[in-house]
């Protein structure tokens, strides 16, 4: 057969026996790209904040095991063992709680932190006066082996009212 085209015929163009042709089908390839990619354009910030604000604290937030051991080494003042917790800053703190005069609580981490081996740092004691009365504040900090040790606290007439302790990697 002479002039015969041996191109198979398009499947776009081939309806089933004995019907016409049709006009050709249109790829849809294309539409399922522009879906991705509006998909991805949308949703790629949402992942992307998730990612930095909820994955990245559950990865580098927390108390490393050597904070944690910074601060279970010893029981906190009236023998309490509280159990480390962590904020969003990535501080790894107790919050004992306390009642007594802010010389013996100064005076008990002291002694315990002498005696586990940390290195006293200065400490500061401050008096200011607010509407309800005279409040004192103050600190303690400790260093050994790349941590540091922090011991805020508040006083009110006499009784410690408010009592952190913080452990970090320096």
């Amino acid at each position: 057969m002479a002039g015969a085209s041996t191109t198979p015929p398009r499947p776009d163009l081939v309806g089933p026996p004995g019907a016409e042709p049709g006009p050709p089908r249109i790829r849809k390839r294309w539409l399922w790209w522009v879906i991705g990619s509006v998909v991805a354009i949308v949703f790629a910030p949402v992942i992307l904040f998730s990612a930095v604000n909820g994955l990245g604290d559950l990865l580098t937030a927390g108390c490393s095991d050597a904070e944690r051991a910074a601060l279970t080494k010893f029981p906190h003042y009236g023998g309490i063992i509280a159990e480390p917790e962590d904020n969003a800053e990535g501080s790894c703190y107790v919050t004992p709680p306390v009642g007594d005069t802010p010389d013996d609580v100064i005076a008990y981490y002291r002694e315990q932190l002498t005696e586990h081996g940390w290195t006293l740092d200065e400490s500061e004691q401050q008096e200011s006066e607010t509407s309800e009365g005279p409040l004192e504040t103050g600190s303690i900090t400790a260093h050994r082996e790349g941590l540091s040790w922090e011991l805020l606290y508040e006083a009110e007439e006499g009784r410690t009212i408010t009592l952190v302790v913080y452990a970090s990697e320096a």
